[in-house]
């Protein structure tokens, strides 16, 4: 479950075996587009901060992007972790998404052009990942409690 950053949409995963994503108006509750259709069944989904793209974690270790107004997939799954992703996040300048995953690792992507960037080890399973305010750098937390930061540029 994920609300956009104004509040408008909402999306819903599900843990069933028809792996989509529904969108709905946060108001009414009414479904406002088809289904997303993903490549694997769901296990995290979020809006990038300015309410453009929906990122799609998959237990199959990879994740999408899809346009929020149009539902279309945004390039081919980046596929970069042996299992779930947990969680993405992007800063504000949408360029860059980072994901989090429960093989123990952090990794930051240029999703426009299919390129993992960085392959951070973390701690244990990786289940949240967040950028600081200015997009160099992230926070993740693991699940042994292990917070740990990293800078995305260098």
């Amino acid at each position: 479950l994920a609300y956009s950053p104004d509040g408008h949409w909402i999306a819903t995963a599900s843990l069933g075996p028809e792996q989509v994503v529904h969108l709905g108006d946060a108001g009414t509750g009414r479904q406002v587009r088809e289904p997303l259709e993903c490549d694997d069944r769901i296990a995290y989904v979020g809006f990038s901060p300015d309410g453009l793209r929906i990122a799609i974690g998959l237990r199959n270790g990879s994740f999408e992007v899809f346009d929020t107004a149009t539902g279309e997939c945004l390039g081919k799954a980046m596929l970069g972790h042996e299992i779930y992703v947990a969680d993405t996040e992007s800063p504000a300048d949408g360029q860059r998404i980072v994901s989090a995953g429960y093989d123990s690792t952090v990794q930051a992507w240029d999703w426009r052009h299919d390129d993992r960037l960085k392959n951070l080890r973390a701690g244990s399973l990786a289940n949240s990942v967040q950028f600081f305010p200015g997009g160099r750098y992230t926070v993740n937390v693991s699940n042994d409690g292990e917070m740990s930061l990293w800078d995305t540029e260098s």
